[in-house]
């Protein structure tokens, strides 16, 4: 999960700019997998949903891959 996040904050540097990716910040006080999946609907899709409304269609594919990665969270996967 580290790599495909590591991935997803490339592509936000690349599309948009370095200070809109998601730092360790995003996930202080995640202690569960509810954490985890409210720290991901609440801030993470959200933001990723907002980059490709601004970038347009060059990011169509942004906010899938954060939605990818949330299920990833969801299905019980290490995610340390």
């Amino acid at each position: 999960m580290a790599a495909m996040l590591d991935a997803l904050n490339d592509r936000i540097e690349y599309l948009y700019d370095r200070d809109h990716t998601i730092g360790h910040a995003y996930f202080l006080g995640v202690t569960s997998f509810p954490d985890l999946d409210a720290v991901f609907r609440r801030r993470v899709i959200p933001l990723c949903k907002n980059i490709s409304m601004k970038t347009g269609q060059k990011s169509a594919g942004l906010e899938r891959q954060a939605r990818a990665l949330h299920q990833i969270g969801r299905n019980g996967s290490r995610w340390i």
